[in-house]
This record gives structure tokens, sequence and C-alpha cells, in this order.
């Protein structure tokens, strides 16, 4: 019967079963790529909670930036592995501050209730 439902199963669910079958760390290179985009000018990193000791296998957190500065840090965000984020701008029509929600590592995760990288 097992067989016959992964033969069912969409390319995305056979990816989303796949990637929940294997453990992953968030890596010592990655978690130095955040910190240095929380260094950005106009960029503040307003919330961190790590999951995992003493490795870390998942990050979630939540940026702060300017409309100017979004663009280097989805550039820099997008080099991170195993990244899910979301941007938020306030200020409808016009911008001033946009929060960037994001989670590195563990499994396919749900951000502010949405399904993120599967199904839920």
């Amino acid at each position: 019967m097992a067989a016959s439902n992964d033969a069912k199963a969409s390319g995305s669910q056979r990816l989303l079963a796949e990637r929940m079958s294997k453990a992953t760390t968030v890596s010592h290179e990655d978690i130095k790529r955040l910190v240095e985009l929380a260094e950005l000018e106009e960029t503040e990193l307003v919330y961190v909670l790590t999951h995992g000791v003493p490795a870390v296998d998942r990050i979630n957190g939540t940026f702060r930036t300017t409309p100017d500065q979004l663009g280097a840090l989805a550039t820099g965000l997008i080099q991170v592995s195993g990244i899910s984020y979301e941007v938020f701008p306030f200020g409808i029509p016009f911008p001033e501050e946009i929060l960037v929600n994001i989670v590195v590592g563990g499994d396919p995760v749900e951000i502010r209730g949405g399904a993120v990288g599967g199904q839920r």
C-alpha cells in the first residue's frame, strides 16, 4: 500500500518527505552570514530564537530594514542554506519599514500560520 501512495504522491510531496527524513543542522557559515546581514546599514535583527543544543538545527528570526536596504538583505538571505522567509511592508502605499521573518534549517516550516516549503 505504501508503494502505491508513493506512486500517487506529487513531486512536491516526495521532496517534502525526503527533506523531513533528513536530520539538518545550521552551519557556522550560515550563522555568520546572518550576523553579517544584521550589521547592514539601516538593518536590525529584532528577534532571534535558536533551536537545538549543542548543534543548532533551526533559527527563527526577524529583521527590520528600510525599502532601500531590502535588496541587499534579500540578496544575502538567498545565500543562506535552507532558508524560508516572508516580507511584510509597513506604511502602505509608501513603505517606511519592512519586517522580514526568517526560518533557517529544521523541518519544512510554518511562518505566521502559513505553510512554507510544504503542505499543511
